[in-house]
């Protein structure tokens, strides 16, 4: 079910509000993490995360061809980038008919414009009810940093806070600037990440790993389960055999362990590949 304490619009501008308001906010976001292979143990102490560009403005593959992605990779939460927000109800009903799971969803907007969607652009977490997910927020990033100016974007980052095992993680799931703009904000990502014991970053960080500022990231805890060699894009829907040559999506774990995450696979769903890692209770 959608959880009823979302954000429908997170911008700064005039006509632009905000849902259940008091619910968001721009301080600490706890912070989630471990990370050990394997599908096999979905017993509320160890759950699969994924991280995955859908495309959903610009190509639309349909709500039942994503979950059935999802669905594969035998996944507990799942952070989607360029979502429209009339697709997110049609998503998580295919993920519950694809799973025979009880879902629960979180949708925030990133941006002012609908770039291909009918309305509200952005992105969307979606949680497994065993996971007892709550505490949804979506905080839109400050736009007064250095290079935060470099293109009309309203970017924000979403927060879900799930229990595994005995410990309360924290999930953000974000879709970075263009333009220079994610420069800026990796360090603030990280630093709200950071505010929390266990947290996970999910995300289309529009970066590759040569960019300096995803150093932040280790800086302030976090580990990367995943090499740089685990490339996203392009993803080829009509033909796999062709591989992709850039990584800019990314899982990143705090304060847990780690295990081996797989590498992307292909998908006949967007242009991107999906990320995989997996996440232990300590």
């Amino acid at each position: 079910m959608r959880s009823s304490i979302r954000s429908r619009r997170l911008g700064a501008r005039a006509g632009v509000g905000l849902v259940l308001a008091a619910l968001l906010t721009t301080s600490a976001d706890p912070a989630l993490a471990v990370s050990e292979p394997g599908p096999a143990a979905l017993d509320g102490a160890v759950v699969q995360v994924m991280t995955w560009n859908i495309a959903g403005g610009a190509m639309d593959a349909g709500a039942p061809a994503w979950a059935a992605h999802i669905a594969s990779q035998n996944v507990g939460v799942v952070g989607l980038q360029e979502v429209c927000e009339y697709q997110v109800d049609d998503i998580e009903a295919s993920l519950e008919a694809s799973t025979g799971s009880a879902w629960s969803s979180g949708f925030g907007v990133a941006q002012d414009f609908a770039w291909g969607c009918l309305a509200g652009y952005g992105q969307a977490l979606f949680v497994r009810t065993d996971l007892s997910p709550r505490a949804w927020t979506n905080t839109p990033f400050p736009r007064d940093g250095v290079g935060c100016d470099n293109d009309p974007e309203e970017r924000a980052y979403q927060a879900v806070t799930i229990r595994l095992g005995t410990v309360d993680v924290r999930v953000l799931n974000t879709h970075l600037g263009t333009g220079g703009d994610a420069i800026c904000q990796m360090p603030h990502l990280a630093q709200v990440g950071a505010q929390s014991a266990y947290a996970v970053v999910l995300g289309d960080l529009n970066a590759r790993p040569t960019e300096p500022a995803l150093r932040s990231f280790p800086t302030a805890g976090f580990v990367n389960p995943h090499p740089d060699t685990h490339y996203t894009v392009a993803n080829d829907p009509a033909n796999c055999a062709r591989q992709p040559t850039i990584k800019i999506d990314y899982v990143w774990i705090r304060g847990l362990r780690t295990g081996a995450s797989p590498a992307p696979v292909c998908n006949r769903a967007s242009d991107h590949r999906a990320l995989v890692g997996a996440v232990v209770a300590p």
